[in-house]
């Protein structure tokens, strides 16, 4: 039977090459969000949005159903639930197209 300490305790392999990578303290799975583990995702540029950059535009209904089959796949493979919103204030995980300035930059994080 599992316990808290399964999910609380992130297991370290001892190579510090991918220890490196791992997080100390729960992992998205952990069961924090009121007992569940959804994720909440959003299309939607209207909300929600990193307040210091601008120019986001919608995803195209092909990179929409890409997202959502790599979600499902996700889903299966991890137990965590990605569940679409409408509502950009209320997603955790924001997805749209934005050209952005800088070779170091590859994503945007709010």
């Amino acid at each position: 039977m599992a316990t808290v300490s399964d999910i609380t305790v992130t297991p370290l392999s001892g190579l510090n090459h991918i220890d490196a990578l791992l997080d100390k303290g729960p992992d998205w799975n952990f069961l924090s969000n009121g007992g569940s583990n959804v994720l909440f995702y959003t299309f939607s540029v209207a909300s929600g949005l990193e307040t210091e950059r601008t120019g986001q535009e919608a995803f195209t209904v092909a990179q929409m159903a890409n997202t959502r089959t790599a979600f499902t796949y996700l889903q299966q493979v991890t137990g965590i639930e990605f569940r679409e919103t409408t509502s950009g204030t209320g997603a955790q995980i924001h997805l749209a197209n934005i050209d952005i300035t800088g070779q170091y930059t590859t994503g945007l994080l709010s």
